[in-house]
């Protein structure tokens, strides 16, 4: 599979299990980024400012890049709330909305995959 979708920070050149595994994270806490207050949750990635769902997008394509491997459940199964606000860091400063929810969501989905389905979606 070339990639998924032709967006820049979306997964290229990944097997068809990356790409399930890559949508899979990224729909567990795609939900809610409006900021309290001035300005909105960002990410840089590639030279290009992104906010919303291609923030998150962005931030898992840069931490992708950085050789965490974050799509993969024994990973994000455990990660600790610090991680996971490093790997969302934001331009302007300001934390996502809703972490501590985020990582709850991961660290239980994380589990239950790796439990009962080997941690394989296909």
């Amino acid at each position: 599979m070339n990639s998924i979708c032709e967006h820049e920070c979306y997964p290229h050149g990944v097997s068809t299990e990356k790409a399930v595994d890559w949508i899979f994270f990224i729909d567990t806490i795609n939900f809610c980024f409006w900021t309290p207050g001035p300005g909105k949750w960002d990410v840089s990635y590639k030279g290009k400012l992104y906010t919303g769902y291609f923030a998150l997008c962005a931030a898992v394509a840069r931490a992708l890049d950085d050789g965490v491997d974050l799509i993969d459940p024994k990973v994000y199964s455990k990660l600790t709330q610090n991680e996971l606000a490093h790997i969302l860091r934001s331009e302007s400063k300001k934390e996502i909305p809703l972490l501590k929810e985020r990582l709850d969501c991961l660290s239980q989905v994380g589990k239950i995959l790796l439990q009962k389905y080997q941690g394989n979606l296909i």
